[in-house]
């Protein structure tokens, strides 16, 4: 048995790194075990900022047998029913544990929607003698909490945006009850009015709204892991879901569990979400949560069917002239790379399927001026990156520094950014910088 480890609470995501079968529900709109560490994720992070001594932990504990001394564990899960539409529960195997329990589910009751849902305590045998309890002493209380059925699909529909607001509700949650962290309650959540909800909410006068045709249908890419002297990264891949509508758009929403650490002390875990709305010819892409530093990512255009890099420049931006140069490719499956970018790029996870591209420190000088490390339009630029074999053009915020000067590359494109472009790793292209004209949000 490993040592014991003294903390104020764990969080375990339910079956999340599973070594065995149990790899939890399904329903229509994705998986208890890409959910679980979304919640658990978030809720760990903020509590931490809060100085709460906090521990995440996976369902690879039946592997490690890690014991934890503690004052409050808990156990994150969704309910699948075999039959029949469930709701929230709790479970625990003292009685002990009712009281802190009890708070949890008057908390979450000011905000679940579906009151007839609710199961009573210890409402299996699963949730009252669940397997890790017994790594867990407690001078508090342990508990498993079920947020809601994710095979329903009007829970579903309520749960699924809600997944990082809901580990803001258990931190908050966690805080209280220990009395550490001061961790204030989130106000209840409203899907933020970000031009992807607008695009897609958005219609022509009198005309209905887009309708879903069919089931969302699952949406996956490959993990990758990386790593140098520097440090090491990994993502396990985005997973999510892509839902066709009647207008012909389709809009894919996924998420993906990145990690690093690094030479400067990073070690650190992000959940990371995007959201891609393609109609006809154009994908407007959000990205959010790539950043160990909180930078917030303009958004990114993808382009089919283009002749070239158009010759006015957006609205709020003004152009640099159009060049020509090799684009090489960086980050995600590039394996002699640390993986995530430098930190006065806001530090973000290339290793990852983020759209971005860098350019050279020598380029860099050359449009932001000498003082280019300070120059704050650096993180609200964009580069628009034209490859004519393929007629496809990228318009994505600069991630990294380089290519190396030494190297005949101008342009570094992440993974994702190659594969849409057809570029195959290197390749000649067109491409100039969009300056923004306006303030940049940085966190």
């Amino acid at each position: 048995m490993s040592d014991v480890i003294d903390c104020d609470v764990v969080i375990q995501a339910g079956h999340e790194d599973t070594p065995d079968s149990a790899t939890g529900g399904e329903g229509p709109l994705g998986r208890e075990i890409d959910w679980t560490p979304i919640v658990a994720n978030e809720a760990v992070r903020v509590l931490k900022a809060a100085g709460v001594a906090a521990v995440k932990e996976t369902a690879h504990i039946k592997v490690t047998k890690q014991h934890y001394r503690c004052k409050l564990a808990l156990f994150i899960h969704f309910d699948a029913p075999d039959s029949g539409e469930a709701g929230p529960s709790v479970g625990y195997d003292h009685a002990s544990d009712a009281e802190a329990a009890e708070q949890w589910k008057t908390l979450y009751k000011e905000f679940f929607p579906f009151p007839d849902t609710w199961r009573p305590d210890n409402a299996t045998d699963r949730e009252k003698f669940y397997y890790a309890f017994k790594y867990t002493a407690t001078s508090d209380a342990e508990f498993l909490i079920e947020f809601g059925d994710l095979q329903s699909l009007r829970q579903a529909k309520w749960l699924k945006p809600r997944l990082v607001w809901l580990g803001q509700l258990v931190a908050h949650f966690v805080s209280s009850r220990i009395g550490k962290g001061k961790v204030p309650k989130p106000a209840a959540f409203t899907p933020p009015p970000t031009p992807l909800f607008a695009a897609l909410a958005a219609v022509a006068a009198g005309a209905p709204a887009p309708q879903p045709v069919g089931s969302p249908v699952p949406f996956a890419t490959d993990p990758s892991s990386s790593g140098n002297a520097d440090g090491h990264s990994k993502t396990k891949g985005l997973k999510g879901t892509l839902q066709k509508f009647d207008d012909g758009s389709t809009v894919i929403e996924a998420s993906e569990a990145l990690s690093a650490t690094r030479a400067d002390g990073l070690n650190a875990t992000l959940t990371a979400l995007c959201r891609r709305v393609k109609r006809g010819d154009a994908t407007t892409v959000e990205q959010s949560n790539y950043s160990y530093r909180a930078r917030v990512l303009p958004l990114s255009t993808l382009m089919e069917n283009v002749t070239g890099i158009p010759t006015a420049a957006p609205e709020n931006f003004q152009s640099t002239p159009v060049r020509s140069g090799v684009a090489s490719q960086f980050g995600k499956n590039d394996h002699e790379d640390e993986g995530t970018g430098t930190a006065i790029m806001g530090l973000i996870q290339t290793n990852s399927e983020v759209f971005g591209a860098s350019l050279k420190i020598s380029i860099m000088a050359q449009l932001f001026g000498g003082d280019w490390r300070h120059d704050a339009r650096r993180l609200g630029a964009l580069i628009e990156i034209y490859f004519a074999e393929t007629n496809r053009m990228v318009r994505v915020p600069l991630v990294d520094l380089g290519p190396a000067e030494t190297v005949r590359a101008e342009v570094d494109l992440t993974w994702a950014c190659d594969q849409f472009l057809g570029t195959q790793g290197q390749a000649h292209v067109a491409y100039r910088v969009l300056l923004p004209t306006g303030a940049i949000p940085v966190a």
